[in-house]
């Protein structure tokens, strides 16, 4: 096995299911707004930008596929056809590990969901999935350990081991995932800002007639 690629959904599906219904409640409360309210200022505009980011995001869990690739040569992952970060990319002899996570979710002390991940851990502590979820952990070693026998493929370099992780990832890929979270959230507060812009540039074309006029 020379080389390897994992296709899945990024999300699961009732994730995208139930954006898409929120957002469809939205909608027709804007319209509604519209229709019976035409007068009222702030208008529905103010929040339109703001509204197509979130559908943007809303069409991401519906349809994105994580694409990974693995090559004696390193680990690529993707998402595709929506972005929402980066592709991350790491060469074979920045791999420290190849791992499997158990993740449980709990509600006051009861277990609600549990599966597992598998992915690469870099040098520097960066953390890459590069599938989940899987039921039971003995499907996510079996993929584990594919992922390292490909890296492995190259003679004369130390080899790739497949390790368990905690379920809280390195402080490094914690910071990155805050850093991309905060990226998210000052394009949405932008597009509210862009929502007022817009507006005001209305009312101020609107006002222009009659102030000329006078």
């Amino acid at each position: 096995m020379e080389n390897m690629r994992v296709h899945q959904r990024w999300m699961a599906l009732p994730w995208g299911v139930y954006g898409v219904a929120i957002a469809l409640v939205f909608a027709v409360i804007g319209v509604y707004c519209v229709i019976m309210y035409p007068e009222d200022k702030p208008s529905v505009r103010v929040v339109i930008p703001m509204y197509t980011l979130a559908l943007y995001w809303v069409f991401a869990l519906l349809c994105n596929k994580r694409i990974a690739a693995v090559t004696p040569q390193g680990v690529r992952v993707s998402m595709w056809p929506f972005l929402v970060r980066l592709p991350r990319r790491v060469k074979r002899d920045n791999i420290r590990h190849c791992y499997i996570r158990q993740v449980d979710t709990y509600d006051e002390g009861t277990i609600l969901e549990r599966y597992y991940s598998t992915g690469v851990e870099t040098l520097d502590g960066e953390q890459i999935d590069i599938s989940h979820p899987h039921n039971t952990a003995e499907e996510a070693m079996l993929l584990a350990n594919q992922v390292a026998n490909v890296l492995n493929q190259r003679p004369g370099r130390s080899p790739v081991e497949v390790r368990k992780v905690a379920q809280i990832p390195e402080k490094r890929e914690v910071l990155w995932t805050l850093a991309l979270l905060g990226l998210w959230l000052a394009l949405f507060i932008a597009a509210i800002f862009v929502g007022f812009a817009w507006e005001e540039e209305i009312e101020r074309v609107r006002r222009a007639p009659l102030q000329s006029f006078i």
